[in-house]
């Protein structure tokens, strides 16, 4: 089965990992700009991926789920956080689950289910390796 990255939202747009995100004003328009971003990643990289949100952030999109450009994106029921929500998927995944987070508790569950944790900065990392990959074989 192939790694599913599981990404908990506003912790990586506030960590600063994804290049451009803070600059952005309105929290719509950064989550718009890192799935983007995440779409590029998806194209060169084909991991399934999970973009998860706290829906009290947006209101109007709780316990939303779409797929915007192969990416799936959830936000979170009344009443239920995105950690909680990162953590059942977890829990259904284990060894499947690459999980993006800062959160240390969100970590900590995830690594006892098995599932592998990498930093928000960490994951920027690779998404900027894999975004300059693919410039230097268009470039040579």
């Amino acid at each position: 089965m192939a790694l599913h990255i599981l990404i908990d939202g506003y912790n990586l747009i506030k960590s600063d990992a994804i290049p451009g995100l803070q600059d952005i004003p309105d929290l719509q328009r950064q989550r718009e700009a890192l799935i983007e971003r995440l779409i590029e990643y998806n194209r060169l990289k084909r991991h399934p991926i999970t973009l998860v949100f706290d829906a009290t952030h947006a209101p109007g999109l709780l316990h939303r789920k779409e797929r915007v450009g192969g990416i799936d994106i959830r936000f979170s029921r009344l009443g239920q956080t995105a950690d909680a929500l990162i953590k059942n998927m977890v829990d259904r995944q284990r060894e499947q689950a690459l999980v993006v987070t800062a959160d240390q508790d969100i970590a900590r569950v995830a690594e006892l289910k098995g599932a592998t944790v990498v930093s928000c900065l960490d994951f920027g990392e690779r998404i900027s390796r894999a975004e300059m990959m693919e410039e230097r074989f268009f470039d040579s």
